[in-house]
């Protein structure tokens, strides 16, 4: 990713906010269409985060990439302001993808971010108010909802008009993804799942509420 663009050219290698909130927004585009291609880029991104942005010292990400201008002292942003921090918003992107593509190495990474920060969320809470999320996902779980059967868009359509903060929604009829596995089906079959764990299937949205 680039920074900057005009007159044709970009010149400016991006920062991590630029991959933390692409990679948010295709997992979003993902939970509305339920196309892998955005998850499978999102994780693409992901991928080249830890690899360019990595500091070996320290669990948080550095805000640029060994890719970038030499500088004498990279840092790392990690209070949340008007735009949430990149690293926290890292943070649950990590958290989510860990649970989309079963990956404990991405799950554990958001964990450790997570405590690294614990002390300063106590202190001030209100600087950190998007970290403060994940803290309720860590604490509650994250409801993981996999739709299956045909009729997947309509149950999608459904599920929005309820407001369930701490979920990830999975559906398709063709999915590679793990929790979607020996889940395919004509008729429509909503799972509740946590840890790795899934309740027995409801056929509706009404009744899928009660699991939660």
């Amino acid at each position: 990713l680039y920074r900057n663009y005009k007159n044709g050219k970009a010149s400016i290698n991006g920062f991590l906010d630029d991959y933390a909130f692409l990679i948010e927004a295709l997992i979003a585009l993902y939970e509305a269409d339920f196309n892998e291609a955005w998850l499978n880029e999102a994780r693409e991104l992901t991928e080249y985060v830890l690899a360019n942005f990595t500091d070996e010292s320290n669990s948080m990400f550095f805000y640029t990439s060994n890719k970038g201008e030499s500088l004498i002292a990279r840092k790392h942003e990690v209070m949340d302001n008007v735009i949430p921090a990149s690293n926290s918003v890292m943070a649950q992107n990590l958290q989510k993808l860990g649970l989309f593509f079963d990956d404990e190495t991405y799950a554990s990474r958001a964990s450790a971010m997570l405590k690294a920060v614990l002390p300063r969320i106590k202190a001030y809470g209100s600087a950190y108010s998007n970290w403060s999320i994940q803290l309720l996902n860590e604490v509650y779980g994250i409801n993981e909802i996999a739709i299956a059967g045909t009729d997947f868009r309509t149950v999608k359509k459904e599920l929005d008009q309820q407001y369930i903060p701490n979920k990830i929604t999975l559906a398709g009829t063709k999915s590679t993804l793990p929790l979607l596995q020996h889940k395919q089906s004509d008729e429509t079959k909503i799972y509740v799942c946590r840890n790795k764990t899934c309740q027995l299937p409801v056929g509706n949205v009404e009744k899928m509420l009660e699991l939660i």
